[in-house]
């Protein structure tokens, strides 16, 4: 039996990208970084995602699975799990063009000043422990930005066909990929699929502390 199909998102229209965006907040319900990074407002979370969907598009790829009675050709396809990743040369721009196109500035702009200083403090520590191990692997490799899937369609191998997209495409470029998560259920699962914990920090906020695991899959040719 063949696994999904894997589609790479291009030029979608509002309708895939509230999909999407509603996919994740689905994905992500009761998620501690997701309240961290929202102040705990649920309003602030599909613009969240979809931000981080549009910097996707514009700066490095973002993967789906679609439903199996999808018609080819068809904009309107039920989104069954998304993967939003950043190849090598590529990451999520900060920049201020960059960051307006997407989203980022006006719904950032809404935010609580507390909220906004939490996001300061875990850009700074997040930036600390990716840039002490990855170095030039961050710019270098693949990173993995957001990966989810709808509660309804999880458990039927989609996530792992995403990722697995991504490590053709690493191992034949000889590239390391790698990604954050603070679950522990996630770490166990990336852990199958090839991936080290490097490096782990500890993350406080008004909604709740947690920690995040840096994981890192280097290419076959390493292994």
């Amino acid at each position: 039996m063949s696994g999904p199909t894997i589609k790479l998102l291009t030029n979608p229209n509002d309708e895939q990208l509230d999909a999407v965006a509603s996919l994740f907040v689905r994905a992500f319900d009761h998620d501690l970084p997701v309240k961290s990074m929202t102040g705990g407002n649920p309003a602030f979370e599909a613009p969240l995602f979809r931000a981080v969907a549009r910097a996707g598009i514009a700066d490095g790829a973002v993967y789906v699975v679609e439903s199996e009675d999808t018609n080819a050709g068809s904009t309107n396809a039920e989104i069954h799990s998304v993967l939003v990743c950043f190849g090598p040369g590529k990451t999520m721009s900060a920049d201020a063009e960059s960051s307006g196109a997407s989203g980022w500035v006006s719904l950032f702009e809404k935010m609580p000043g507390a909220t906004k200083e939490w996001w300061a403090m875990f850009r700074t520590k997040h930036s600390t422990v990716v840039n002490a191990y990855l170095g030039d692997k961050y710019t270098d490799g693949w990173y993995v930005e957001l990966l989810g899937t709808d509660p309804t369609h999880q458990n039927k191998g989609h996530a792992t066909a995403l990722l697995a997209h991504i490590f053709a495409q690493a191992d034949e470029e000889g590239k390391t990929v790698a990604l954050t998560t603070h679950s522990p259920s996630n770490v166990k699962f990336y852990g199958k699929l090839g991936f080290e914990v490097v490096d782990s920090v500890e993350i406080e906020a008004p909604t709740g502390d947690w920690v995040q695991h840096l994981l890192v899959r280097e290419h076959a040719a390493s292994r």
